[in-house]
């Protein structure tokens, strides 16, 4: 009787023990952006559009489509280092605010020019006080474009998410 009890307290236990493990509950995937993609349809100035909301774990899903919001989109001056001027356009380092974007993109661009698989970058854009940002990337020999998130206490870039078909259009997920 007692070898029996004792086989139900051991399995009663395993049983315990088993379904105790899954029990931590992973975070669930927050979206953070809403992107849309362009391709060239054929030879013509057109272009099909594609929606995708971006997960905080690089995860995306594509959507039917969604209304955009205006969002600010600071291009990056190719010639900065070479003419002395502001690393993006619509900023004339009049105000602290266009200073620091600067000095921003200008970390931005010191970053890639030591990587060697990212190409200079297209555009930053400032959503909910981080600093993302779209560039060319090479990955397994094939050029894709991508999101970066630029870290401004670390002074370190994070890869977001990559699409094959250009970024047109960023903004955040509300």
């Amino acid at each position: 009787m007692h070898r029996i009890i004792k086989y139900i307290a051991l399995i009663c236990l395993l049983v315990c023990v088993f379904t105790c493990i899954g029990c931590e509950k992973k975070p669930e995937p927050q979206p953070i952006l809403k992107v849309i993609t362009g391709t060239q349809v054929g030879l013509t100035i057109f272009s099909k559009n594609q929606y995708y909301i971006v997960y905080d774990n690089g995860k995306t899903k594509k959507v039917s489509a969604f209304k955009s919001t205006d969002t600010i989109a600071y291009a990056f001056n190719p010639d900065a280092e070479k003419k002395n001027e502001p690393y993006l356009y619509l900023t004339n380092n009049s105000t602290t605010e266009e200073i620091e974007f600067n000095n921003i993109a200008k970390n931005i661009v010191s970053l890639i020019s030591e990587s060697k698989n990212l190409s200079y970058p297209s555009a930053l854009y400032i959503i909910n006080e981080k600093f993302y940002f779209t560039t060319s990337l090479l990955k397994n020999n094939y050029e894709k474009n991508a999101i970066f998130e630029y870290n401004k206490s670390n002074n370190i870039l994070k890869e977001i998410v990559t699409f094959k078909d250009d970024i047109t259009h960023v903004e955040a997920y509300k």
